[in-house]
């Protein structure tokens, strides 16, 4: 039984550590990562987010689309014990607005420097943004801004400690808040739906064998739902 879904890429790193897990363009050129290589980077990115101030029971506001990156974050955050808040990155300035206020975030997140100016108003209410992507940055918000690179650079060279992440990781269990996803707002304003990693495991452990996954094989699919639809991160 897993106490979280953090033990699921773990169990598997362990399993098959030199099998794809994700697959990924870069400028037309292919990106493979195994599951190895994608544990080391969640764990890397927790000690650097854990380094900055991000600590259990943080809420971070995520406007990220699909991408590699998405999913280390989704991890990193749960072994934080952090609940994150997501949606696109296209959302609307005013719909991110009130997300962020309504789920009491005090962190962001963002794919791009250039979402900084259409959420100005975000950005004056929060502690620090995080960018994954390091270009388009406008000078202004710099002293605010903490850029990915930055932060995988401090947490591998944490990664040395070998007690670190275990330990912030023990803290985490069924009860611990995973993510608040908020419908779309068509009908009005935007509604979280506060899940717990009690409810996401349940979900993969009904889920998973009505799939029919041949595991010996990994077997390769694409991902059309967003990231953080709850199929999707369940899957």
């Amino acid at each position: 039984m897993y106490n979280s879904l953090i033990d699921i890429p773990l169990e598997v790193s362990k399993k098959y550590p030199d099998r794809v897990s994700h697959r990924f363009l870069i400028n037309k050129a292919k990106v493979d990562k195994t599951y190895s290589e994608f544990v080391s980077d969640f764990q890397a990115l927790t000690l650097g987010f854990n380094h900055i101030g991000v600590n259990e029971g943080d809420h971070l506001s995520l406007f990220v689309n699909n991408r590699y990156e998405w999913s280390v974050t989704d991890f990193s955050l749960q072994s934080l014990g952090a609940v994150s808040v997501p949606r696109g990155s296209d959302t609307s300035p005013k719909e991110a607005k009130f997300i962020y206020e309504h789920s009491d975030s005090t962190y962001l997140i963002l794919e791009y420097g250039r979402q900084l100016n259409d959420l100005e108003d975000i950005v004056k209410l929060t502690k620090k943004v995080f960018i994954i992507n390091d270009f388009d940055i406008p000078q202004k918000y710099k002293s605010k801004v903490i850029l990915y690179k930055e932060l995988f650079k401090i947490g591998k060279g944490l990664c040395q400690n070998s007690n670190l992440y275990p330990s912030l990781l023990s803290r985490v269990d069924f009860k611990s808040i995973v993510s608040i996803i908020y419908t779309s707002g068509t009908t009005g304003n935007p509604k979280g739906v506060v899940l717990n990693q009690g409810q996401f495991v349940e979900n993969v452990l009904m889920t998973a064998p009505r799939m029919e996954i041949n595991e010996s094989i990994g077997e390769v699919s694409v991902v059309i739902l967003p990231s953080w639809h709850v199929f999707e991160r369940t899957f």
